[in-house]
């Protein structure tokens, strides 16, 4: 039966589709025409993106970074339109927080979608003129010491960043400043770099010294254990990215067991998560200690219902999905938007991620998600919005520049996809551009930046710690 499903997925998942589409359509008659029109580019997204990912599957034996940044918008944009339609009742306006879009607008932002899909294939067009020697050799990393004892260093820096109250949910940024706000910043380059190269050397070296699994699990597990406690989802996910990652670049599979366990427990994260916050953001509740705290959240979820829980958790995880009204009000509102226009702070990525605040004072800031919440609300907040991708890159200026930028995030999904995994830079890059692509909330501008940033610092990191070719003549 599992071995039909697999064989037969494409095939399974269009018919789905196909049911779901149909009383899509049933429903967008009530509302207008236009809303009948947007659903007929439905379909060639749906293949550009689905269809896509499974011909490259077919073809390479996995999709292309670019295949999952695309399924990624597909689900918050997409998807998430066409749960507008069925939800409208015939009313084509839908609430933006204090103010409201139209779904008889939503031909021109599902074309700017399409426009923006394939702009990421004219890098595969361009690098497939290319003619590239590919070099499938393996690597061992030099000094291994060296990596976990990094890997230490970064695991008890992150539980002393979250024990001093620097780091975690409710942490105000100017409560980070000075020498623990670098290291902070440290610690954020750092873990990804050593985790990963921990993973590589347990699962593709198949190293078999105790000492180093020892290390390697417990700070596995304790990273995870210190992005629960931190009540950011993502840094209790984000171990799990990574080493799973690694994990099956060395040829392994995860055992069926773990996927439907995780995915069981992963249904319980977002409930404990929001609970968890309830209890920080409640003056009366909160204990000023992360593991009271924690405690009592997880009391809390299982004090109910377990459906109802599982219910809520999947139910959260599709609300974090819904951002078709953003991605629409940004480009209604692209003519008033001035706060970064024209690609103009792209030219600086090359020095943006060196030069301190200090010294450039106009150094572009990660604060654009609230600047939009301003814009629509009228006051400023800490709450931000995103757009998606999409939305930031359109925000620009309009369809030239969404053109050049997702083409320019083409090139880079393509380049990091082209080159030897089996690499350990590339096999980092790779990771954290992963890590990037599934979260299509990004801003285009400080995924390149981060990128950027990442990859000068793994490069110098690894040429001090060593990799080194095996040679195929080498046992």
């Amino acid at each position: 039966m599992i071995d039909f499903i697999k064989k037969n997925l494409f095939i399974l998942i269009s018919i789905f589709f196909t049911f779901y589409y149909l009383y899509t359509f049933s429903n967008a008659l009530d509302i207008s025409g236009y809303v009948v029109n947007a659903l007929l580019l439905v379909i060639v997204l749906y293949f550009q993106t689905i269809g896509e990912l499974f011909y490259f599957y077919k073809k390479h034996g996995r999709p292309r970074l670019q295949d999952y940044f695309r399924l990624a918008l597909f689900a918050t944009t997409v998807l998430n339109f066409m749960k507008l339609v069925n939800e409208a009742n015939g009313n084509p306006l839908v609430s933006v927080i204090t103010q409201t879009v139209s779904l008889n607008d939503a031909f021109l932002v599902l074309s700017i979608v399409l426009i923006a899909f394939v702009s990421l294939d004219l890098a595969y067009i361009f690098m497939q003129t290319k003619k590239r020697n590919f070099d499938n050799s393996s690597y061992k990393i030099t000094r291994k010491n060296l990596v976990f004892i990094l890997l230490i260093f970064t695991t008890f820096a992150k539980a002393y960043l979250l024990a001093s109250g620097l780091t975690g949910f409710g942490v105000e940024r100017h409560d980070s400043s000075g020498l623990l706000s670098l290291v902070n910043a440290l610690s954020n380059i750092l873990t990804p770099f050593s985790l990963v190269l921990s993973a590589y050397i347990i699962y593709i070296e198949k190293v078999q010294i105790k000492l180093y699994k020892t290390i390697f699990y417990a700070s596995f597990l304790m990273q995870i254990f210190l992005g629960l406690l931190s009540g950011m989802k993502e840094n209790t996910l984000a171990p799990i990215l990574f080493v799973g990652i690694v994990f099956l670049f060395s040829g392994s599979k995860i055992p069926k067991k773990i996927i439907y366990i995780g995915i069981f427990l992963i249904m319980f994260l977002y409930p404990i998560n929001n609970a968890y916050r309830n209890i920080v953001s409640n003056p009366y509740t909160h204990t000023n200690s992360h593991l009271v705290n924690m405690s009592l959240a997880i009391q809390s979820v299982f004090s109910k219902d377990i459906l109802e829980t599982l219910s809520s958790g999947s139910e959260s995880y599709g609300k974090r999905g819904e951002m078709f009204p953003f991605l629409e009000y940004s480009v209604n509102s692209e003519s008033k938007w001035n706060y970064y226009k024209n690609m103009s702070r792209y030219i600086t990525l090359p020095l943006a991620w060196i030069i301190p605040r200090a010294v450039w004072s106009n150094k572009p800031r990660a604060d654009i998600g609230a600047v939009l919440y301003q814009q629509v609300v009228g006051i400023r907040t800490k709450t931000s919005i995103t757009p998606t991708a999409i939305g930031w890159a359109f925000l620009e200026g309009g369809i030239f520049y969404l053109i050049i930028i997702f083409a320019l995030l083409g090139i880079v999904f393509e380049f990091v996809d082209k080159n030897n995994h089996n690499k350990p830079i590339n096999m980092l890059l790779y990771i954290v551009l992963f890590h990037y692509a599934i979260k299509p909330e990004w801003d285009p501008y400080f995924m390149l930046a981060s990128i950027m940033q990442f990859y000068i610092m793994y490069w110098i990191l690894l040429k001090f710690i060593g990799q080194t070719r095996i040679l195929k003549n080498e046992n």
